[in-house]
């Protein structure tokens, strides 16, 4: 999706209570949750080649965060930061 369906999604959610620092926590995680369930429900249902892409921009993506060279091993990077790699979802 647009970053711009995704900004308009995010205003669109409503507080569940008053506490202004959980409003805004539990509006992120909710939309958060509801575009990971798409993104799932879509990706469940293409070719193995995107799904292959996806998964390597993903390792190229830990490498530029940790910093470490190109030719890195990505699972302990992920386990380091606790990210789930995409296959796992």
């Amino acid at each position: 999706m647009h970053a711009d369906q995704l900004n308009a999604d995010k205003r669109k959610c409503r507080p569940v209570n008053n506490r202004p620092e959980m409003q805004t926590t539990i509006n992120s995680n909710s939309n958060i949750f509801y575009k990971l369930d798409i993104l799932i429900s879509v990706l469940g249902s293409t070719y193995a080649s995107n799904v292959n892409r996806i998964h390597l921009l993903q390792k190229k993506v830990i490498r530029i965060i940790s910093k470490s060279a190109f030719d890195t091993h990505t699972d302990s990077l992920f386990v380091q930061f606790k990210i789930l790699i995409f296959h796992d979802i």
